[in-house]
């Protein structure tokens, strides 16, 4: 293939692309959270999904479920992540 078309392989070489990267900004503390799957562990049978403070660099909660990939998931998660920091 790269003999037919090698446009494309060297506009996908290392290097080629510039990554510019700029300073995260966020206001204060629980001010933007990040929510995400990690697929890693799912082949082994622990698919993870939890929640991240973007300005404490910390995960606020995180939960080992049957699947990530379902959307009541996040729904799930949010309230237990709610949940538990009302309680401290």
């Amino acid at each position: 293939m790269q003999d037919f078309h090698p446009e494309p392989f060297a506009r996908r070489a290392p290097g080629h692309k510039v990554v510019h990267c700029t300073p995260l900004i966020v206001l204060g503390p629980d001010e933007e959270w990040s929510m995400d799957g990690f697929d890693k562990l799912a082949r082994a049978g622990f698919p993870i999904y939890g929640i991240y403070d973007k300005f404490a660099g910390i995960f606020l909660h995180y939960r080992v479920l049957p699947s990530n990939r379902y959307v009541a998931v996040i729904g799930i998660v949010f309230l237990e992540c709610i949940k538990k920091l009302r309680s401290t």
